[in-house]
């Protein structure tokens, strides 16, 4: 082959090795048919999404799955024949007109793939890029956001934001048991890492928490900070560190088992490390699971933290998975926590 034609051959060669390349990425990417630009003016049926180099380390040198269903019980839970959707529309007749609902599966790095779902307003796709704003909820260690799909439709409405709520791996349709705490962080992080290459600004992105939720939540806001991404955190009914508050529900010897396991989260070291402006956190005395003493805003206020804040429930004294609406402000009775929530969102980023 003459030189001329040898060098011409290569560089083909190189271009199309390069758009094969570009071809296999995007696919491994965003499997199905996704445009990023035009997301949000349609709905969205069964993609798949691929977090990959999340510089996350969750192997634990010691894991423990039987741990892990008693610290997630929500394993346990079986939803087969649950529909959502007509769950959604049943209790919002209007939903099929106002929002689009995605069924997306988040695959993380190391294999899991996490049953998600994303709730978008019909008029969200209207606002620049810059003004997009994303709940990202992280659920209580009982719960299936097959349960809470109603609650999830009308906070997106309320506050036209974009709305992802996921099941932690191994419950409901998600894939590969919990094997430690780290777990659930990184499947947080793959839910963030989807909307970052999507183009949210992190600002823009508010972490919202409650129970063993507000711990991994926090977990997750810790680590994105400190590489830069300045997302924000609502901690609601959560714990400073699991063991003190497994103490108060099941003695300490629970305690004392938690510290010395792979599920042993203390959020607490994580939640100082962010700006006080970033953050949040609502806790309630009545609360029978979290014991006020074990909860984050305890913690805070021993820190002299501004950005707590306590909450009375208005039918009795069982505040730990009431909704939010029937939860008051010690200090200003016509703060609710879901209005409380809702200026955190709506303040938030740019």
């Amino acid at each position: 082959m003459k030189p001329s034609k040898l060098c011409l051959f290569i560089s083909a060669f190189m271009i199309v090795s390069k758009l094969a390349f570009a071809d296999s990425l995007e696919q491994i990417i965003w499997e199905g048919d996704i445009n990023p630009k035009n997301y949000w003016s349609q709905e969205h049926q069964k993609y798949r999404f691929i977090a990959k180099n999340i510089p996350y380390q969750n192997k634990a040198l010691i894991g423990s799955t039987w741990i892990g269903k008693l610290v997630l019980p929500s394993q346990l839970r079986d939803i087969s024949g649950f529909n959502f959707k007509e769950l959604v529309r049943g209790g919002f007749p209007n939903s099929k007109r106002d929002v689009y609902l995605n069924e997306i599966s988040v695959q993380t790095q190391d294999d899991a793939h996490l049953d998600t779902l994303e709730v978008i307003p019909k008029n969200f796709h209207k606002l620049p890029l810059s003004r997009k704003k994303y709940i990202v909820r992280f659920l209580g260690n009982g719960d299936l956001f097959e349960l809470l799909a109603d609650d999830s439709v009308q906070t997106a409405l309320d506050l036209n934001v974009g709305y992802v709520t996921f099941n932690y791996r191994g419950v409901g349709k998600s894939t590969k048991p919990a094997d430690n705490y780290r777990d659930l962080v990184l499947d947080g992080l793959s839910q963030v890492e989807r909307l970052l290459q999507l183009g949210i600004i992190p600002e823009n992105i508010i972490l919202d928490g409650h129970s063993l939720g507000g711990g991994v939540g926090t977990y997750v806001a810790s680590f994105l900070h400190s590489r830069g991404k300045r997302v924000r955190l609502f901690v609601d009914r959560s714990f400073a560190r699991i063991d003190s508050a497994a103490s108060h529900m099941v003695g300490w010897l629970g305690g004392f088992a938690l510290t010395h396991s792979p599920w042993s989260l203390s959020p607490e070291q994580e939640i100082i490390k962010l700006p006080e402006e970033a953050f949040r956190v609502a806790n309630s005395r009545d609360d029978e699971v979290i014991n006020y003493e074990a909860s984050m805003t305890a913690f805070l206020e021993k820190q002299n933290a501004s950005n707590t804040m306590k909450f009375n429930s208005l039918i009795g004294k069982r505040a730990h998975s009431q909704d939010r609406n029937i939860l008051i402000s010690e200090e200003d009775q016509n703060l609710s926590l879901k209005l409380y929530f809702y200026d955190f969102v709506t303040s938030a980023g740019h």
